[in-house]
């Protein structure tokens, strides 16, 4: 039994708690996004610098 339920990603897990999945998940987002966000910034300012150059 405990191994079919180790295996099986349950998608409210019973052992944690809710609060605490939902909190680390957003964060996680909010991390990604930022990176996101950077790298966009970053990729813009090199394509202004190709296209400035003749």
């Amino acid at each position: 039994k405990m191994e079919a339920k180790m295996g099986v990603d349950q998608p409210e897990p019973a052992d944690t708690q809710p609060e605490d999945i939902s909190e680390s998940k957003v964060e996680d987002c909010k991390m990604e996004s930022t990176e996101t966000e950077e790298r966009s910034t970053e990729l813009k300012t090199e394509i202004k610098e190709e296209e400035d150059q003749p």
